[in-house]
Formats: structure tokens, C-alpha cells, sequence
């Protein structure tokens, strides 16, 4: 797993809504994304760094073609969805860990957090290490560990599950 604090992987469309040049520190970015849940999964991320006194981060942003993956069966993402909101986090965190669609949602965000082939323990390792817990009980113990799983794993998870 890389050493890296923070990773996000948010996969949805975003455009360009304005720019503005400053003199001498660069510019202003203001980007348009689509819905209500890429912000907050945007606002989450941000937020737990909030009071950092240099925080920086690094944009990454990925021309997506048309995807030529396999559809996830509808019936079966609503199930997963249920699954996912009904069970304990420590255990949801298990249940996706172990899902071949959470895998490939790794590999189609290509998560530097992970390396090699995506299996179930490197999912889990990449739900530990955004999570910021050593095992996946403390899910259920940590209120901003149970947060920050549900904004920016599940969230961002079933977000690109519904695309």
C-alpha cells in the first residue's frame, strides 16, 4: 500500500464552470460536478484536513471514454445497496471487501493505495488505510472512521455502481 494520508477516488462528470488568474499565486478553479453526493463526498475529503496549516492536495483528473465494462445487474446493485445500508459497518466493510464489482471499481479508479492485482485483502487494506483504522471493528467503535467510510468508500462506491 502507498504511504499517502489521504487518497479519493471520485469518479463523476465534472466541468469547468469558471477560471480566474491572480497575480503572482496562480489561479482559481471553480468546478461544476453533478449531484449532491459527489459534493459531499468532495466536502468530506476536505473537511478532515480542514485545520491542517498547509494542507495540499494533488488533483488528478482522467478523460473517461466509454467504458466497455460489463453492467452491474440492477436487481443485484439494489441488493448490495440494502446490504450495505443494513448491516453494521464493520461488517458491510467485509461484505464489500469481498465483492468482485467493489475490485473493479478499484482497478477502473486505478487507486495508487493499491497495489497489484485487486483482491479481498487489498480491498480491505484500501477501506483500512482511507479510513484510517487498523482493523475494520473500529468501524463500528470510531464515529469519524464510520463517517468517513461511509462519505467517501460507500458513497463514491455505489455512486459509480449507479453510472
Amino acid at each position: 500500500m502507498s504511504q499517502r494520508d489521504d487518497t479519493l477516488a471520485l469518479r463523476c462528470k465534472v466541468e469547468l464552470a469558471d477560471w480566474n488568474e491572480t497575480a503572482g499565486s496562480g489561479c482559481t478553479l471553480t468546478l461544476r460536478v453533478p449531484d449532491a453526493e459527489s459534493v459531499g463526498i468532495l466536502k468530506a475529503a476536505f473537511a478532515r484536513h480542514a485545520n491542517d496549516p498547509d494542507p495540499r492536495y494533488l488533483l488528478h483528473l482522467l478523460k473517461m471514454e466509454n467504458e466497455h465494462c460489463r453492467r452491474v445487474n440492477p436487481v443485484r446493485r439494489e441488493r448490495l445497496e440494502s446490504a450495505l445500508k443494513a448491516q453494521p459497518l464493520s461488517r458491510s466493510a467485509s461484505t464489500l471487501s469481498r465483492d468482485p464489482d467493489f475490485w473493479r471499481y478499484l482497478e477502473n479508479i486505478d487507486f495508487a493505495t493499491v497495489e497489484g492485482e485487486v483482491d479481498a485483502f487489498r480491498a480491505q487494506q484500501y477501506i483500512n488505510k482511507v479510513c484510517n483504522v487498523r482493523c475494520r471493528l473500529e468501524l463500528d467503535r470510531n464515529s469519524e472512521a464510520a463517517e468517513q467510510y461511509q462519505n467517501v468508500v460507500i458513497n463514491a462506491f455505489l455512486s459509480w455502481l449507479r453510472s
